[in-house]
């Protein structure tokens, strides 16, 4: 019998998972869209080891595209949460930030109604 290993509520994130989040008054928003980006849609639950959090990708008045962790309740290191533009998937579920540090992160799916 295969162990089960994984909950199955819980999927390893990796950067298409993520969506690309514009405001109509965005400046910067772009013309063309990208594919396999969902544009203008809503943050997605994440644990981010073992911590919940948001998770989109955005300009954020910038003129690049950033990722944006937002936590509740605070992270013990990074309290409401942070954005950064220097940050890479080294695998699924491993994210990797600008300190070189990675942590583990994972899309929280619903469970479904039946």
């Amino acid at each position: 019998m295969t162990e089960i290993t994984q909950n199955p509520h819980e999927v390893p994130l990796t950067e298409e998972m993520i969506p690309r989040v514009t405001q109509e008054n965005d400046l910067w928003k772009p013309i063309t869209q990208v594919v396999n980006q969902r544009d203008d849609s809503g943050p997605i639950n994440v644990l981010v080891e073992g911590h919940p959090a948001t998770c989109c990708r955005g300009d954020f008045g910038t003129h690049s595209t950033r990722l944006q962790l937002l936590f509740d309740p605070p992270h013990p290191k990074w309290g409401e949460g942070f954005t950064t533009k220097y940050y890479r998937f080294v695998e699924p579920g491993k994210l990797e930030l600008r300190t070189g540090e990675t942590v583990a992160i994972c899309k929280l799916v619903p469970e479904q109604e039946g």
